[in-house]
C-alpha cells in the first residue's frame, strides 16, 4: 500500500501506523530523517487536506519521540499489522470530502496545494512572559468590549495575513526574501473534531523579537510600524502608493481572537533570511510562552483553540459566510478547507476601461444577490479631496412601489477592501437608498475595532461629495441619454422628489433632475424646469403648475382656463407629493413656484379691462360692479358657516366660480392619514370664493336673489359645492345628494308638470263619467 494512500484512511488506521512507526524507527538519527521525508511527503501528497496533514504528522512524530521506551516492551506481531491494515483500507469516514475534492479541484487551485504547511512543532523549552499589569486590563477590554460581533476576529485575523502578504510582496521588489516563489495567499482551516480554527499566511513572517513585540504588547501594529519606515526610506520614491493596500492600523487585531478562544497558538517564519522559525502561545492565564519551532515554512500560522459556545467558527459553512461577508475582496487568494472563496476581485479598484458590461453585471449580482441587470452604474475615483474608490448601481426596479417595507441603505462601505459596514447610512442620505454599490476609502476615520465611522464632518464631506457625483451622473444622463433617463426617471422620481423634501443642502440641484408633463406637451412627455424657462417668455417671473390626479382633470380644470385663453404654459403634475415637493422648493433659480389654484393670480401680459369688454361683445347682460357687490354681500351673509369671502374675477372663462387661496387636496390627504382617530379638525374650513359675473348661473342667481331667495340660497349653496369639488376639498359628495334631487326637481318644474297632469286627469276622469251615463240610458231605451 503507498504511503498517500494509507494517509487517507482512518484515525485508528493512522495510529495504527505510528504504533509501528516506533517500533522500526527507534534511534534519534532515523526519526530524524523519518521527520525530513514526511515533510517531503506531504508536500507531495496534493489531495489532503491540511488539518489532516498536519495532525498525522505531529502525532507520528511524537509518538515516535514519546513513546520509544514503551515499544521495546511491546511485542509487535502480524495479527495486529494485519488489523490496522484492515482497518486503514476499511474506513474513510474521516475525509469523505476529500475523495470528492480530489476529482473536481480546478487545476490552478490544486498545483497551489504543494505549499501547504504541516508539521510545525515547537523545538525546545518555551520560555514565559508575564503581560504587563496595564496590558492584562487591554486585553480584557479588546477581546470583552471593542467588538461587537464575535465573528469579526476572523477578518481581523485575515486582514493581518492580508498586510503580512503585501509586505512580502512589496519588500521582494527590493530585498531577497526566502521561499520567493512561494504564492501569496491565504490558507484557512477549520476542525470540528478537534474544535479549532486555523488562519495562515505565506507573508513577511515575524522573528523572535517581532513576535514578543507585536503579540506581547497591545496596540504594537506591525503594519503601522512597515509603513513608518516605508516613508522614512529616502531611497523609495516618494510617489510610490503600493502601500495603500495595508489594512491594519491600530495593532488590537490579533487579540480579537481572544473574543472566542483562551489559547492561541502562532508558528512565525520570517521571510527575511538569518532568521528561525519561532512559536508563541498565550493561554487562560495573563502570560504567553515563545520559544523555538520547526517544520514552519515562511509566513504564520495561527491556531485558535475554541470555545465551546464559538463551536460555529469550526463549522465551515459558517466560516465561509463570515469570508464572503467581509473579505470577499481582499487581494490575495483565500482558501477555506482547499475551496477557493473570493472568486471576485475588487472590481471597484480596477480601472474601469479594462471591465467589461459582463464583469459589471456579474458583480452586481455577487454584491447584491439579486437577479436583475442594472440599469445604470457609476465607477470612479477621486483623490481630492479624499481618496475615493467608488462603484454604484442603479437596479432595474426598486421594492418600495409594490408596498413593501422600507429599503435599507443600499451601499457597502469599505476600507482597502475590507467591509467595514454593509448597509452605512452615513455616506449617502437616505433619500438615494436605491442605489446600490461600494464605496471605499483609506482616509475613512474607522473606530478602533473598525465596526464603525468616526470624525462626522469627514463622513459629511465623503457624504457631500458622493451625492454631487451622483446627481453630475443623473443630470449628464439626461441630456444624453435621454430614453434611458425618463426610464430612470419613471421608476425612481418619488426618491428624486423625496430628496427635494429632506435634503435641504441639495434640493437645489436635485430640483434640476425633476420632470413634469406640460399643457404644451402631449401626454406621456416630460419636460424640465429649465425647459419651461427656455421657452417661457422673458417677461414671465413665475412657473406655473397645477397639481390634479390626472391629465383630462388638469386640462379641464377652472384654475387652467384662464392660462389656456393665454396659452400660457402650466406643469401638471399627478402625484399627491408633488404638492409637497413644490411647497419646499418654493423658487427655481430666480423664478418662484406658484400654484395656479392661488388666489392673487394674474397671468402676465393679460388686460383685464380689454377682456372685460370682450365679455360685453360676447353677453347682451353683464353685471355691473354694483350688482357684483350686491350678489357677494348677500352671499356671505347666507353662508357665513362656510365663506370667509366673496368677490368677483376676470380670470373664469367656463366655470361659475372657484375657491382660492385653499389648503392643497394633497396636502389635506396627508393630514387626513396622520389624524385619522381625529377627524374633527378635518372639517372644511370656511373658504374664499370668486365668482365671475359673466356666467349664466351667476347672473341669474343674482334675479332669483330677488325674486326668490329660498331657491337662490340652495343655487349658492349648490355653487359652493362645486368650487369645492374643483378644488378636491369635498370629501364626501353624498352631503348635497337632497339638495341636488331639489333643484333638478325645480329645474324640470316638477310641481307644474304634476299639477298639468292632475288636471288632464280630472278632465279624463270627468269625461269618462259622462260617457259611462250616456250608455247607460242608452241601454235603458233598447229594454
Amino acid at each position: 500500500m503507498t504511503f498517500s494512500r494509507l494517509v487517507l484512511r482512518s484515525g485508528s488506521a493512522r495510529r495504527a501506523f505510528a504504533l509501528r512507526s516506533t517500533r522500526l524507527f527507534s534511534s534519534s538519527t532515523v526519526r530524524k530523517t523519518v521527520g525530513t521525508t514526511l515533510s517531503t511527503a506531504f508536500d507531495g501528497c496534493l489531495p489532503l487536506a491540511a488539518p489532516l496533514q498536519a495532525g498525522f504528522a505531529m502525532n507520528i512524530q511524537t509518538r515516535m519521540m514519546s513513546t520509544t521506551s514503551d515499544a521495546k516492551d511491546t511485542p509487535v506481531n502480524s495479527e495486529g499489522a494485519e488489523s490496522a491494515s484492515t482497518e486503514a483500507e476499511a474506513s474513510e469516514e474521516d475525509v469523505p470530502s476529500i475523495k470528492n475534492q480530489s476529482k473536481e479541484k480546478p487545476a490552478e487551485e490544486t498545483e497551489t496545494k504543494s505549499f501547504q504547511t504541516s508539521g510545525e512543532k515547537l523545538s525546545g523549552e518555551t520560555e514565559t512572559h508575564q503581560f504587563q499589569a496595564e496590558t492584562q486590563e487591554l486585553l480584557h477590554i479588546v477581546s470583552r468590549a471593542i467588538y461587537t460581533d464575535k465573528e469579526v476576529f476572523i477578518r481581523e485575523l485575515i486582514s493581518n495575513a492580508s498586510d503580512a502578504s503585501e509586505q512580502a510582496r512589496f519588500l521582494a521588489t527590493t530585498e531577497k526574501l526566502q521561499s520567493s516563489d512561494r504564492p501569496l495567499e491565504i490558507r484557512i482551516y477549520t476542525d470540528s473534531k478537534k474544535n479549532t480554527i486555523t488562519i495562515q499566511d505565506f507573508g513577511i513572517g515575524m522573528t523572535k523579537d517581532q513576535l514578543k513585540s507585536h503579540l506581547g504588547t497591545i496596540a504594537r501594529s506591525g503594519s503601522k510600524r512597515f509603513l513608518k519606515e516605508f516613508h522614512e526610506n529616502k531611497d523609495i520614491t516618494s510617489g510610490d502608493d503600493r502601500t495603500s493596500a495595508i489594512i491594519g492600523q491600530f495593532g488590537v487585531g490579533f487579540y480579537s481572537s481572544f473574543m472566542v478562544s483562551d489559547k492561541v497558538e502562532v508558528f512565525s517564519q520570517s521571510a527575511r533570511p538569518g532568521h528561525g522559525a519561532h512559536y508563541w502561545k498565550s493561554g487562560p492565564n495573563a502570560s504567553f510562552e515563545l520559544g523555538n519551532a520547526e517544520g514552519v515554512k515562511r509566513g504564520t500560522k495561527i491556531v485558535i483553540n475554541l470555545f465551546d459556545d464559538a463551536k460555529e467558527f469550526s463549522d465551515s459553512a459558517s466560516v465561509e459566510r463570515i469570508i464572503k461577508r467581509y473579505s470577499s475582496f481582499v487581494p490575495f487568494p483565500i482558501f477555506l478547507n482547499d475551496k477557493k472563496i473570493n472568486v471576485f476581485g475588487a472590481l471597484w479598484a480596477q480601472p474601469a476601461k479594462s471591465i467589461s458590461e459582463e464583469k459589471y453585471a456579474e458583480f452586481y449580482k455577487h454584491l447584491t444577490n439579486a437577479y436583475d441587470t442594472p440599469m445604470d452604474r457609476m465607477h470612479f475615483t477621486s483623490d481630492v479631496p479624499i481618496s475615493i474608490q467608488a462603484l454604484f448601481f442603479i437596479p432595474e426596479y426598486h421594492t418600495e412601489k409594490y408596498g413593501m417595507s422600507r429599503m435599507d441603505p443600499g451601499v457597502a462601505v469599505y476600507s482597502r477592501k475590507v467591509l467595514i459596514k454593509a448597509k452605512a447610512k452615513e455616506i449617502l442620505p437616505d433619500w438615494l437608498r436605491f442605489v446600490k454599490g461600494v464605496v471605499d476609502s483609506e482616509d475613512l476615520p474607522l473606530h478602533i475595532s473598525r465596526e464603525q465611522l468616526q470624525d462626522s464632518q469627514l463622513i459629511k464631506k465623503i457624504n457631500k461629495a458622493l451625492v454631487r457625483r451622483l446627481v453630475s451622473h443623473f443630470s449628464t444622463t439626461a441630456k444624453k441619454e435621454k430614453e434611458k433617463y425618463a426610464k430612470f426617471y419613471k421608476e425612481y422620481n418619488t426618491f428624486l422628489k423625496e430628496g427635494v423634501c429632506t435634503d435641504i443642502e441639495n434640493k437645489d440641484v436635485i430640483a434640476k433632475l425633476l420632470r413634469f408633463e406640460s399643457s404644451k406637451t402631449d401626454a406621456g412627455k416630460y419636460r424640465s424646469f429649465d425647459d419651461y424657462i427656455a421657452d417661457s417668455d422673458g417677461k414671465q417671473k413665475n412657473i406655473y403648475y397645477l397639481v390634479s390626479s390626472k391629465r383630462q382633470l388638469a386640462e379641464s380644470s377652472p384654475y387652467f382656463e384662464a392660462f389656456k385663453r393665454k396659452n400660457t404654459e402650466v406643469l401638471f403634475m399627478y402625484s399627491p407629493i408633488d404638492e409637497i415637493v413644490m411647497q419646499n422648493l418654493s423658487k427655481y433659480s430666480t423664478r418662484k413656484l406658484v400654484s395656479i389654484e392661488g388666489t392673487d393670480i394674474n397671468v402676465e401680459d393679460t388686460d383685464e379691462i380689454d377682456w372685460h369688454d370682450e365679455k360685453k361683445k360676447k353677453f347682451k347682460h353683464v353685471l355691473s360692479s354694483a350688482d357684483c357687490e350686491d350678489l357677494c354681500e348677500w352671499m356671505e351673509k347666507i353662508l357665513p358657516d362656510r365663506l370667509k369671502s366673496v368677490k368677483s374675477t376676470t380670470r373664469l372663462d367656463e366655470s361659475p366660480c372657484i375657491i382660492v387661496d385653499h389648503e392643497s387636496a394633497s396636502v389635506r390627504g396627508f393630514m387626513k392619514l396622520v389624524n385619522q382617530d381625529n377627524q374633527m379638525n378635518m372639517d372644511v374650513q370656511k373658504q374664499k370664493l370668486e365668482i365671475n359675473p359673466n356666467h349664466p348661473t351667476i347672473r341669474g342667481l343674482l334675479y332669483t336673489m330677488n325674486d326668490d331667495e329660498p331657491l337662490a340660497m340652495r343655487v349658492a349653496e349648490q355653487l359652493v359645492d362645486h368650487a369645492l369639488i374643483a378644488a378636491g376639498l369635498l370629501d364626501d359628495p353624498r352631503m348635497m345628494l337632497n339638495r341636488m334631487n331639489d333643484l333638478l326637481a325645480i329645474a324640470m318644474d316638477v310641481e307644474g308638470i304634476e299639477s298639468e297632469m292632475d288636471e288632464a286627469k280630472l278632465k279624463a276622469a270627468k269625461g269618462g263619467s259622462k260617457a259611462t251615463k250616456g250608455e247607460a240610458k242608452a241601454t235603458k231605451g233598447e229594454a
